[in-house]
């Protein structure tokens, strides 16, 4: 078989090493061979290890699970996804003052809501909404999800929430936990307040709550609510045994009115009297301080006594009557206290 040179392209002989018209140095052809399989074989490997690196890539992209997250970029997460609160009187992205429209903008619709007298409530996860009017008047918190303007949450310690908003706050123990509140101003001017309650146990914030106190137009109704009822306090004994009252501690709002009467019909005491400061009440005879009156009903007796008296508050104060049955003995007496709120 003839071979031609690649050079020129004079037809030679099968074992010529050089072209006799060029001097083109001539390959053997089975050297040529070689070349161009292995030429093939490393091209072949290439293809295949693409096609591995990008199926691999691509699987593994897919079935690998990320990493969990750490406490930083999960608290991270949290603040990215929380709303920018305004003011101090504040949690979980809503500001105290916020209309309900509001509420919706900045935490989208609520899992769900009730009703309850005159406030209506919206739960969403972590948050108890409370409002009156279409404004936004309480926030509770029912885990560590929420936290307020300054970063606080359920599960903070008593050092963490000095640390954030100092110790100028009222204190009181309720239920085994301490509640340390904080006075703030709403978004709409109300005054309002930061709440934390930290268990005694554990010095761990439990549960976090803002809320505005309820207004005076509000007061003013459960005032004369109160005003309209009568306490009834009833008395048996006390001619021949110890006189005995059904409450002996009264707490009474103004205008508000006490019914002491007996309860047994059996006349043991006869008729009574109220002592207070060494001296008998006669009819309309105010106590001390004038936050009590006194008028007689029913049966009437000697010394300004009757089977019954209406007791009216008057004012905020307190008073201490003692209970005497005019026709028995002194050691059968008995005292009655009363506090007297707005």
């Amino acid at each position: 078989m003839s071979k031609f040179c690649p050079n020129c392209g004079t037809e030679l002989d099968d074992d010529a090493k050089f072209c006799m018209k060029c001097g083109q140095k001539l390959e053997p052809d089975h050297k040529k061979t070689k070349k161009k399989y292995l030429a093939m074989a490393i091209a072949g490997l290439v293809v295949i290890g693409a096609v591995g690196f990008w199926t691999g890539r691509n699987y593994f992209g897919q079935q690998a699970p990320a990493p969990a997250p750490t406490e930083q970029t999960a608290a991270a997460d949290t603040a990215a996804k929380t709303p920018e609160m305004t003011s101090d009187l504040s949690l979980g992205g809503l500001d105290l003052g916020l209309t309900l429209d509001e509420m919706h903008e900045r935490l989208g619709q609520e899992n769900s809501s009730k009703q309850e007298d005159n406030h209506m409530y919206y739960f969403y996860d972590g948050l108890k909404v409370g409002s009156t009017d279409n404004k936004l008047t309480s926030l509770v918190s029912d885990n560590d999800k929420v936290t307020t303007k300054r970063g606080l949450h359920q599960g903070d310690s008593y050092d963490d929430m000095v640390s954030a908003y100092g110790s100028s706050y009222d204190k009181m123990e309720y239920n085994g936990q301490m509640l340390y509140e904080y006075s703030f101003q709403s978004l709409d001017g109300k005054k309002g307040i930061l709440r934390f309650a930290v268990s005694e146990d554990t010095n761990k914030i439990a549960y976090i709550s803002v809320r505005i106190p309820e207004e005076n137009a509000n007061k003013a109704k459960q005032t004369a609510k109160a005003d309209s009822s009568t306490i009834d306090v009833t008395y048996t004994g006390g001619k021949t045994t110890q006189l005995h009252l059904s409450q002996n501690s009264i707490e009474m709002h103004v205008g508000q009115k006490l019914h002491l009467y007996p309860g047994d019909n059996s006349g043991d005491a006869g008729v009574l009297r109220l002592m207070t400061d060494n001296n008998r009440d006669k009819m309309g005879i105010v106590t001390p301080k004038n936050c009590i009156s006194v008028t007689t009903a029913g049966k009437t007796g000697g010394k300004g006594s009757s089977t019954e008296k209406i007791i009216t508050a008057n004012a905020p104060g307190e008073a201490v009557f003692t209970v005497v049955p005019n026709y028995g003995s002194w050691n059968n007496a008995a005292k009655i206290f009363i506090r007297i709120v707005e």
